[in-house]
């Protein structure tokens, strides 16, 4: 997908001053989001200096993350603009449920595409510049379902699985440079990736 950065609203403008993430730099992928706006806003509020992302949104930088060009124009864009990157925070997400008997292929592809292959496409380019200097900081919302299993939802719960395996393996490897990695596992919250499954539970589950 063509990628183009939008500035309405200061959106690539610095963050504010005096907080502890003053002077670092964060890339923060599905930012339009409900998660992903709420965690602009609190980067910008601790001092950084955030570049958001997502596929829509006239303050982002829109990207298509499930693919390498996407991954690889966030982190360009985040050097052009402001000569560094510190902090990778990888939010983007789908959904898709149905039985596994009746899974779509194609939206199987497409939620291991914005959630296991994306994170690993992001790390991969942004990592020589999260090791640069210690410091570096990775963090992937992951999921409670990254720990359990649920129903009807298959794609889903098997990218959260497997991005936790990622991040244990960025944490370790990244661990000599001074770059920590970390997984978030949020559950239920008020979100439109939240509330649009409410018509697929009551079809699925009568």
């Amino acid at each position: 997908m063509a990628h183009q950065a939008r500035r309405e609203g200061g959106a690539l403008a610095g963050g504010g001053a005096g907080g502890p993430l003053t002077g670092r730099v964060a890339v923060l992928t599905g930012a339009a989001g409900g998660l992903g706006s709420t965690t602009v806003q609190a980067l910008r509020r601790a001092g950084a200096t955030v570049v958001p992302v997502d596929v829509h949104g006239d303050d982002c930088l829109i990207a298509d993350v499930s693919t390498a060009e996407g991954n690889r124009a966030m982190v360009e864009a985040a050097l052009e603009r402001h000569g560094r990157l510190d902090i990778l925070v990888l939010n983007a997400g789908a959904q898709a449920m149905n039985p596994i008997a009746t899974y779509s292929e194609a939206d199987w592809d497409r939620l291991m595409n914005v959630m296991v292959k994306g994170p690993f496409l992001a790390m991969k380019f942004a990592w020589p510049h999260l090791t640069r200097q210690p410091g570096g900081r990775i963090i992937v919302t992951a999921s409670t379902v990254s720990l359990q299993g649920a129903p009807y939802k298959a794609a889903y719960v098997a990218a959260k699985h497997a991005v936790l395996g990622l991040v244990k393996v960025a944490a370790l490897e990244g661990a000599a440079a001074g770059l920590t990695a970390n997984a978030v596992a949020p559950g239920w919250m008020h979100t439109p990736l939240a509330g649009n499954q409410i018509p697929d539970h009551m079809r699925l589950r009568g």
